[in-house]
C-alpha cells in the first residue's frame, strides 16, 4: 500500500500538466506546516498558562471577528479570486488592479457599517446572547480591529488572485509567526490573564499595515498610470456586488458550518467545554491544510481555464488536485486517529475529553478532501448561486442538529452534527458537478469516477 502510494505521488509530482498547481500548492503547503506548528505551539502555551477557561474565551473573540469579517467583505474576498483573473485574461492586468482599487472602496463602507454595528450591540453580543460580561470589554476592540482586517484580508486574496505565490504564502505564515513571538514575550515579561485575547487583537493591524506597504510599492507601483479610462470595461459597484452576494452567502453559510458548534457551545455550556472543542477543532484543521494549500492555487487557476474554455484541462487539474488532497491527507488522519488522545494531553488532561470530537471532526474533513475542491469549482465558473443553495441546506442541518444532539450528549454531538453536515454538501456538490460538467472531482482509490 506504502509503496502504490509513493507510485501515485511521484506520477503527480512530475505531471507537467499540473505543474503551475503543484508548484503553488508546494509553497503554501510548506508555510501551513510551519505556520501550523507555530499556531499548536501557542494553543499549548495559552492551555497552559491561561487554563481552558481563556482559550474558550480566545474562541469566542476569534468566533466574532470571523463572523464580523464575513458581513464586512460581503464576498468580495472570493469574488475577488474570479474577477482578477477574469478581467486579466480579457483585458490586462492594468484594469484588473482598477477593479481592486474600485473592491478597496466598497469594503471601506461595509466594514465601517459593521463595526458601527458591533458598537451599538455590544451588551446584546456580550451579555443577551453569550452571557458572558468578560467578552464586553472586547468587543469595542473587535469593532476597530475589524476595518484593517477587512482591508487586509482583501489585499491578500488580490495578492493570491494575481499569483504571487511566495508573497502569498508569506502573509499566510507571518501572522502565527508573529502570534507565537508576541504571546512568548507578553506571558513571560507582562503576564496577564487577557494577553492572548490582545494577541489576537493586535496581529490583524500589523499585518493590514504590512499589505498595504506591499500593495503599493510592489504591485500598484508598477501599474500603468496613464490617462486611459478603463471605465466602460469596469463592472459597476452594483454588478461587482451582485456577483460577491451569493458567495457572500456561501461563505456566511460555510462559516456556519464551521462556527456553529463553538458559537452553540458557547450560548450553553460554559468557556471551558469551548475551550476543548476549540483545541480539538483546531488539531482536526491539520486534515484541511492540504486542502487550503491545493486551493490557493486552483481557484484562480478555474477561473482562468473556463473563461478560456478549456474544459479539458480544467477537468484534468481538477481532478489531479482531488487525488493530490486525498493522498497527502490520509497519513495526517491516521497520525490524529492513533495519536490524538496523547497530543490533547499534552494541552493538559481535562482536554483529552475532546478525544471524540477529534475522531468525528477528522472523519469530516478527510471526506472534505477527498472530495476536492468542489466549492471553489463552482464558484468559479458561475454556479456560485447554486452551491449558495447546498451550503444553506447543509448550514440548516448543522443548527438542527446541534439543537438536538448537543443538550443530550454536549461537545460530542456538536462534533457528530458538524460531520453530518459537511459530509452532505461535498457529496451533493459532487453529484451536481457530474450533472452540469459531466465529470466527477472526487477521488477513490484505484477508481476515478469518469
Amino acid at each position: 500500500m506504502i509503496e502504490s502510494i509513493k507510485y501515485k505521488l511521484n506520477l503527480l509530482i512530475n505531471d507537467s500538466r499540473f505543474k503551475e498547481v503543484l508548484h503553488g500548492s508546494f509553497y503554501s503547503l510548506s508555510a501551513k506546516i510551519f505556520s501550523t506548528l507555530l499556531g499548536l505551539f501557542s494553543s499549548i502555551i495559552i492551555a497552559r498558562y491561561y487554563g481552558a477557561k481563556v482559550m474558550g474565551l480566545v474562541a469566542l473573540v476569534m468566533t466574532i471577528i470571523s463572523i464580523s469579517e464575513l458581513f464586512s467583505t460581503i464576498g468580495l474576498s472570493t469574488a475577488i479570486l474570479r474577477l482578477i483573473p477574469e478581467y486579466k485574461e480579457k483585458f490586462s492586468k492594468n484594469i484588473s488592479l482598477k477593479l481592486y482599487k474600485k473592491i478597496l472602496n466598497i469594503v471601506l463602507v461595509s466594514s465601517i457599517v459593521v463595526a458601527l454595528f458591533i458598537l451599538g450591540f455590544s451588551n446584546i453580543i456580550a451579555i443577551d446572547i453569550f452571557h458572558k460580561n468578560e467578552l464586553l470589554p472586547f468587543l469595542s476592540l473587535i469593532a476597530i480591529v475589524i476595518i484593517f482586517d477587512t482591508i487586509k484580508q482583501i489585499n491578500i486574496s488580490t495578492i493570491r488572485a494575481l499569483k504571487i505565490i511566495k508573497i502569498y504564502v508569506l502573509f499566510e505564515f507571518l501572522p502565527k509567526l508573529f502570534s507565537l513571538s508576541l504571546l512568548l514575550i507578553l506571558t513571560f515579561l507582562f503576564y496577564d490573564k487577557n494577553n492572548p485575547i490582545y494577541v489576537a487583537l493586535i496581529i490583524p493591524i500589523l499585518i493590514f499595515l504590512l499589505t498595504v506597504y506591499y500593495i503599493n510599492t510592489h504591485i500598484l507601483s508598477n501599474n500603468d498610470n496613464s490617462n486611459i479610462s478603463y471605465h466602460d470595461k469596469l463592472p459597476s459597484s452594483l454588478d461587482i456586488v451582485k456577483l460577491s452576494l451569493p458567495m457572500f452567502l456561501t461563505s456566511g453559510l460555510s462559516l456556519i458550518i464551521a462556527q456553529t458548534d463553538i458559537v452553540m457551545i458557547g450560548i450553553f455550556k460554559n468557556t471551558e467545554l469551548v475551550g476543548i472543542y476549540n483545541v480539538s477543532f483546531s488539531l482536526a484543521m491539520l486534515t484541511n491544510f492540504i486542502l487550503n494549500s491545493v486551493n490557493m492555487m486552483a481557484a484562480p487557476k478555474f477561473a482562468e481555464l473556463y473563461h478560456a474554455n478549456k474544459m479539458e484541462e480544467l477537468k484534468y487539474v481538477a481532478q489531479k488536485s482531488s487525488k493530490l488532497m486525498f493522498f497527502a491527507t490520509l497519513p495526517i488522519v491516521i497520525i490524529l486517529l492513533v495519536f490524538g488522545k496523547f497530543i490533547l494531553n499534552i494541552y493538559g488532561e481535562v482536554f483529552t475529553d475532546g478525544y471524540l470530537v477529534l475522531v468525528f471532526l477528522i472523519i469530516g474533513q478527510f471526506i472534505n478532501a477527498a472530495s476536492g475542491s468542489v466549492g471553489y469549482l463552482l464558484n468559479m465558473t458561475g454556479y456560485q448561486k447554486e452551491f449558495r443553495n447546498i451550503i444553506l441546506i447543509a448550514a440548516i442541518m448543522n443548527i438542527v442538529l446541534n439543537f438536538i444532539l448537543l443538550p443530550k450528549y454536549g461537545i460530542n454531538g456538536a462534533a457528530f452534527a458538524s460531520l453530518c453536515s459537511v459530509a452532505f454538501w461535498n457529496i451533493v456538490s459532487i453529484l451536481y458537478i457530474k450533472r452540469k460538467f459531466g465529470f466527477t472531482v472526487a477521488y477513490i482509490p484505484k477508481y476515478i469516477i469518469k
